[in-house]
């Protein structure tokens, strides 16, 4: 079996090494032709390379701090899901490319917090409450997907980027009603219907895998 630390370092290396394209190759144009557009590709991948070289020093922080460290399978779901949003989703563009990504990955963010939810429960009590358990996983997915969504609102109000979809990219056309709101209402629904399969599969899933091996 892999050690837990060559298993981190692996991922902390492959998703540094994305980052550190992204960063160069996007650094290097805004070098030679500045410029602070938030839809201009090179600005999004530059800025979303340094918020991946931050994020993915979470499990240090947690351990230096808090001395909580990722079990092997935290630790794949953490680095996974970095790529998939920050390098892959927001740096090349796939979200910018098909509605149908985003909806995806809300759907796997409710799977994800929801997993770390049940991490988070188990760290702080031994209490063996089921009720108790889901409503905790429930309510912390939702917590920080709220969170998130005030985060996308306030980016968009303070920098005039679209990250909630609100106007038409290519148009600049504001949408009105429903439509204004449909990515974020979709947002809720993709990552409370991941949370409600995550609950779902609760009683099949072992604490131990959550455990860090010594």
């Amino acid at each position: 079996m892999i050690k837990q630390s060559r298993l981190n370092n692996g991922f902390y290396l492959v998703t540094l090494f994305l980052a550190l394209i992204l960063f160069l190759i996007s650094g290097i144009y805004l070098w030679n032709n500045p410029i602070w557009d938030v839809k201009n590709w090179y600005v999004i991948a530059f800025s979303n390379s340094i918020i991946t070289f931050v994020v993915i020093h979470t499990p240090w922080f947690l351990k230096r701090f808090f001395q909580w460290t990722f079990s092997p399978l935290m630790t794949v779901v953490f680095y996974v899901f970095v790529i998939l949003t920050l390098i892959v989703g927001e740096a090349i563009g796939v979200y910018r490319i098909t509605a149908f990504y985003d909806s995806f990955i809300h759907f796997l963010g409710g799977i994800v917090l929801s997993l770390t939810g049940y991490y988070v429960y188990m760290k702080l009590t031994k209490e063996k409450n089921m009720p108790l358990l889901i409503l905790f996983i429930l309510g912390f997915q939702a917590l920080f997907g709220t969170v998130w969504e005030i985060f996308e609102f306030g980016l968009d109000f303070l920098i005039k980027s679209n990250t909630q979809s609100y106007f038409d990219d290519i148009t600049q056309t504001l949408f009105i009603g429903q439509m204004a709101l449909k990515d974020t209402m979709l947002d809720f629904i993709f990552n409370t219907l991941g949370s409600v399969l995550f609950v779902g599969v609760l009683p099949y899933i072992k604490p131990e895998w959550l455990k860090t091996k010594s």
